[in-house]
């Protein structure tokens, strides 16, 4: 017996840019009004990606 996957469609109406980071998992249970995606103008990406790098370096420390 297989099992069919079910998608749901996740419609975004804001400022257009790159996906960086999803905040859940398939099958997760999320509470209305938390975020669902980080999504980021392309110009900024390099900032975005500076700060997750400095905050993984204070980590490892």
């Amino acid at each position: 017996m297989s099992l069919m996957k079910r998608d749901t469609v996740i419609s975004y109406e804001g400022v257009p840019g790159t996906l960086y980071k999803i905040y859940f998992k398939s099958g997760d249970m999320v509470e209305q009004g938390s975020p669902l995606l980080g999504i980021c103008p392309p110009d900024k990406l390099q900032y975005v990606r500076k700060v997750i790098q400095r905050i993984h370096a204070e980590w490892e420390k």
